[in-house]
This record gives structure tokens, sequence and C-alpha cells, in this order.
């Protein structure tokens, strides 16, 4: 005969039991799986643990940057605080979660940093970046798009960053952008053309 069905809540108070002890486990994947299940049921009150692992220097960088994006989704007392510290990491991927939520947490704020690092940031850095640029509801997000746009048609971008510069200014409503995109579109299109007819005679 199949069980009932247990609600959330009852879920969510059977796993707070346990879920101290799995996250001092010393299986990576069980901790790194347990931090999930805390996103999942909102779990507050295992803040504390998920602050000390993510501060935790010694663990593996995916436990620490999944803490991070845990504390994000709880949205943690303290969440501007370790976004700072996240962004100062030396760990790249908790650079990067620590860029996305504070795109969610003070968009102003993330526009500068993104720009710095898609400017100086490593080639994933700067692809990451690239694409939270895109989704970011500030008219001063166009300038960047505009700027990388007129780079890419100089034929100043790094290969790796073209796709998602041109995915990023798809995604904006500006005209300017939108009339740069397709001009670069069009030009792109020529140069393939003689190309082809080239190769073909």
């Amino acid at each position: 005969r199949p069980l009932p069905e247990r609600s959330v809540d009852v879920a969510a108070r059977e796993f707070g039991r346990v879920a101290g002890a799995l996250l001092a486990s010393p299986d990576k994947n069980l901790r790194e799986r347990t931090i999930e299940l805390v996103a999942t049921l909102q779990s507050k009150a295992l803040e504390g643990q998920l602050v000390e692992l993510f501060r935790d220097i010694k663990e593996p960088t995916s436990v620490r940057s999944e803490a991070l994006r845990t504390l994000g989704v709880l949205k943690a007392v303290d969440l501007p605080k370790l976004v700072e510290q996240g962004l100062n990491d030396d760990k790249v991927t908790v650079r990067t979660e620590a860029r996305k939520i504070l795109t969610t947490l003070d968009p102003e704020a993330a526009l500068p940093i993104l720009s710095d690092v898609i400017d100086n940031g490593t080639t994933p850095e700067r692809q990451d970046a690239v694409r939270l640029l895109g989704g970011l509801a500030s008219p001063k997000v166009d300038d960047v798009i505009s700027r990388l746009l007129d780079s890419l048609a100089e034929g100043k971008l790094p290969p790796a960053v073209r796709l998602d510069v041109r995915l990023a200014a798809g995604l904006r409503e500006s005209t300017a952008i939108k009339e740069k995109l397709v001009a670069w579109e069009s030009k792109r299109s020529s140069i393939t053309d003689i190309v082809e007819r080239y190769a073909d005679s």
C-alpha cells in the first residue's frame, strides 16, 4: 500500500534533524547534495553552518560556492558582507557565484564590477559576466553592451566571448543596440559569402 504523501514542512523538519551531521560529513559529494537540499527546503536554521562552510578555505571550492549560492537563496542576514567576501575570493567559481548574487541583490553595484571583469577577467569569468550583464535591468547596461558591440565590429573581442556578447545584445530593448547587432550580422554574412565564393572558385 503506498505511503501517504508527506508535506514539505514535515520533510523539512525531518531533514533538519540530520542535516547538521550531513554537512559535517567527510564525503564532499554528500555535503554538496545536502547544501542543495538546504536551498530546496529553505532550511534557514542551517544558515550559520553554511556560512562556516563558505568561509572555510580548506573546503573544496565546489562546496564553498554551493554554500554561497544557497546563502543567496536563503537571503542570509549577512548576505551583502558574504557577497563582498566572495567577490574578493581567490577562486574563480566563488567569485562568479558572488557576482550572480550581486546582480539580484544590487544591480547598480554589480554593473561596474561586471564591466571590470569583462575588461580584465579570465575567459570563463568574462563569458559569465557578459551573460549576467545582458539580463541586468538597468539602462546603463546598454552603454557597456554598445561598447562591446563596437569592439566586436572592430575585431577586438576575443573569439571566446563573441557569441556571449551577441546573445547579451539580443536581450536588450535598445534600438541602437539592435541596429549595431544587425549591422554586424550583415557584415559577417557578407564576409562568409566572399569566403565561400573564393573557396568554390
